[in-house]
């Protein structure tokens, strides 16, 4: 057993460290006490610091996949199972977070789409955090962040964020976003279920038409300027999709594989 396979947490800037066996160079044992390290400095008071809700949480932890097979693997994506915990997590603690869509939680990550409301990371099955770049000061960026509760309607999962709503099945990463009407949008979810096609128009995934797929072109740029520049290039300077030329919304485009939208929301089944 290596260093590493045991599990670590690390929020607001403290680790915890779990009791357990360890091993030296030369695969001699020995025990560790449970702590809490901050910058070097140990404290074996964990009661006294972590909530206790999060220390509950964070002594029932799994263990990691080991290092050799960690570095061979994606990063898996995190999700809370205590909403309490999910809550706090969201609303109190200072976020290890850089602004790359991840939040690193030790060993775990949780990852979070661009969105027209800013970053949102789903942190647990009912509960959204999103975060937004307000400025900066110091030097340094100014996030506003703002938890939202999930609900389940028609089979899909619904969460209303500022005036947008978001609406998915599944992974958050294939959501749909919409202002106004929540049965239309979910009417929209609906048939995006149901499409399953290699060959696609923009028609078939903007999101403020009748019959398409619901997806933002924001996020369709995204996607277009590392998978498809072909096609960015044509629509790169357009910021929304009513400004975009019908001829170039009709244009069909033939795809390989649906491996193309790996890492990205896919607009087919």
């Amino acid at each position: 057993m290596a260093y590493h396979e045991l599990v670590e947490w690390k929020v607001d800037d403290v680790l915890y460290r779990p009791q357990g066996t360890r091993y030296t160079r030369d695969s001699d044992e020995y025990q560790i006490k449970e702590a809490l390290i901050t910058e070097g400095f140990v404290d074996w008071n964990v009661e006294e610091i972590l909530p206790p809700a999060f220390l509950a949480y964070c002594r029932k932890c799994v263990l990691p996949p080991k290092r050799l097979e960690w570095q061979n693997q994606p990063q898996k994506s995190f999700c809370f199972s205590s909403l309490t915990v999910a809550k706090w997590f969201g609303e109190k603690s200072r976020l290890q977070y850089a602004w790359n869509n991840i939040l690193k939680l030790g060993k775990w990550a949780i990852w979070g789409p661009d969105t027209s409301q800013g970053k949102i990371f789903l942190l647990h099955p009912n509960l959204l955090l999103c975060l937004q770049q307000e400025g900066w000061e110091n030097g340094k960026k100014e996030i506003s962040r703002s938890t939202h509760s999930v609900r389940q309607v028609g089979g899909f999962n619904v969460c209303q964020v500022g005036k947008t709503w978001f609406v998915w099945s599944g992974d958050f990463a294939n959501h749909i976003e919409g202002t106004g009407n929540l049965k239309s949008i979910i009417e929209l979810a609906e048939r995006r279920k149901k499409k399953d096609s290699l060959i696609l128009t923009l028609n078939d995934v903007r999101n403020d038409r009748s019959g398409t797929a619901g997806f933002c072109l924001y996020g369709i740029k995204c996607f277009l300027q590392v998978r498809m520049p072909h096609v960015y290039n044509l629509v790169k300077d357009y910021n929304s999709w009513s400004e975009i030329p019908e001829e170039i919304m009709a244009i069909e485009w033939p795809l390989v594989s649906k491996k193309i939208f790996r890492g990205y929301p896919s607009p087919v089944n």
